[in-house]
C-alpha cells in the first residue's frame, strides 16, 4: 500500500480561494474514475455560505435591503423576511438578499430582487387586476417582464411607481 498523499483535485479563483483533496492509499486507476465535481460545488458553496454567516457586514446588509424594500411602499404594516425564491437557500447571495412579504391595506405583497430586477408579487392582494391591464406600455413592450400578478422593476424607484399603480388599481 502506497502511503504517500496525491493530489485528487485542486482547483483556485481568481479571489484567491481554492479547494485541495488529497488522498492517501488508492492507486492511479482507481483516482482516475472518480469524479468530484458536484461534490466540489457543494464544498465551495457551503464554504461560501459559512463566510456570508459570518461576515459582519452580513447584517447590516439585510437591513438596508429591508429599509429600501419599505421605502417602496406608501405604507407597510408588517414586513416578513422569506426565502429568496430566486437564488434558492443554498446560495450566499440569497442569505445577504432575502424576500419580503410586505402587508399592506390591500394584501400581502411579495418582493425581492432576482439578478437585476426587482421582482414585486400581487397576487395575493385585493387588486385582482392583471399586469397587461394595470401596466399596458410595459406588456405591450415586453420590457419589464410583465406577467398576470407580477412585474420585474428595474430599481427601487421603479419599483415604488409600480406598487403605487397597483394599489391605485385596486
Amino acid at each position: 500500500m502506497n502511503n504517500e498523499w496525491k493530489n485528487l483535485y485542486t482547483t483556485e479563483s481568481s479571489n484567491g480561494t481554492g479547494i485541495q483533496i488529497l488522498v492517501r492509499g488508492y492507486s492511479s486507476k482507481v483516482m482516475q474514475k472518480v469524479h468530484v465535481g458536484k461534490f466540489i460545488d457543494e464544498i465551495s458553496i457551503a464554504l461560501d455560505v459559512a463566510e456570508t454567516l459570518t461576515d459582519p457586514t452580513t447584517e447590516g446588509k439585510k437591513d438596508k435591503l429591508r429599509e429600501d424594500f419599505r421605502k417602496c411602499f406608501p405604507e407597510s404594516i408588517f414586513m416578513e423576511e422569506i426565502p429568496n425564491e430566486y437564488w434558492g437557500s443554498k446560495d450566499p447571495y440569497s442569505i445577504t438578499s432575502p424576500w419580503y412579504m410586505v402587508t399592506t391595506s390591500i394584501g400581502h405583497f411579495k418582493i425581492g430582487w432576482r439578478k437585476r430586477v426587482i421582482n414585486i408579487d400581487w397576487s395575493k392582494t385585493l387588486c385582482s387586476k392583471e399586469g397587461k391591464d394595470i401596466f399596458p406600455e410595459e406588456h405591450k413592450e415586453n420590457y419589464p417582464t410583465v406577467g398576470d400578478k407580477y412585474i420585474h422593476a428595474y430599481g427601487y424607484e421603479k419599483a415604488t411607481e409600480y406598487i403605487k399603480k397597483i394599489i391605485e388599481a385596486k
